[in-house]
């Protein structure tokens, strides 16, 4: 049976294909225990991990060691909202792609369904190390401002939602919120009220050097 990380991630992967051929080089970034990865390479995709976590199932853990203009794809699930300095997040990123490479990048919906009803304690505000909470708006913007022209724009997700301090309550809630939501997500995503943005862009016109 699979997890609910291999469903997202394989569901993903299925987006990716739309725009990638099989056989193309794929840098996951921020690749965790490798679930992106693992699945990739199943797919036919030569895939590559990195992270800076030693713990982390990846290829490189090292920015220096990753080679420049090399990657069809780059993919960063769920990452940018844990750095400082996105505009030098992207850079890195950008370095590391071909020209007009893919980048497949999701990332908290500030204002999604979970964030405009229970604002400040939305899931993606309340981990500790998340120190930017973005809008799919702020996200179109710093991604252009980076250099990278969007293909698509759009949310994804009814996230787990973290209301309380007491874990059976948290999962009973949740389990009853997904249970009401689930039949709109459709309609959800068309307004943008999706709890993860989900961005696909391609390198236009590098702005580092």
């Amino acid at each position: 049976m699979k997890t609910k990380a291999e469903i997202i991630f394989q569901g993903r992967l299925y987006y990716l294909k739309l725009f990638l051929p099989p056989g193309a080089s794929i840098l996951d970034f921020g690749c965790g225990q490798g679930i992106f990865v693992k699945i990739a390479k199943e797919f036919g995709y030569q895939a590559f991990g990195y992270d800076i976590d030693s713990r982390a199932v990846a290829d490189f853990y090292s920015l220096k060691e990753i080679p420049n203009h090399f990657f069809d794809a780059v993919v960063c699930f769920d990452v940018i909202e844990h750095v400082s300095n996105p505009q030098k997040f992207l850079k890195n990123i950008s370095q590391k792609l071909k020209p007009e490479g893919l980048l497949f990048i999701t990332t908290p919906n500030r204002l999604g369904l979970a964030g405009r009803i229970i604002k400040n304690k939305f899931w993606g505000l309340v981990p500790q190390g998340h120190k930017n909470v973005f809008t799919l708006s702020q996200m179109e913007e710093l991604l252009k401002d980076a250099g990278f022209k969007i293909i698509e724009a759009k949310t994804d997700i009814i996230a787990w939602w973290y209301l309380t301090k007491i874990d059976w309550l948290n999962r009973l809630i949740n389990k009853i919120v997904f249970l009401v939501f689930s039949p709109w997500r459709k309609l959800l995503y068309r307004f943008n009220l999706g709890d993860s943005i989900q961005i696909m862009a391609w390198l236009d016109k590098p702005k580092f050097c």
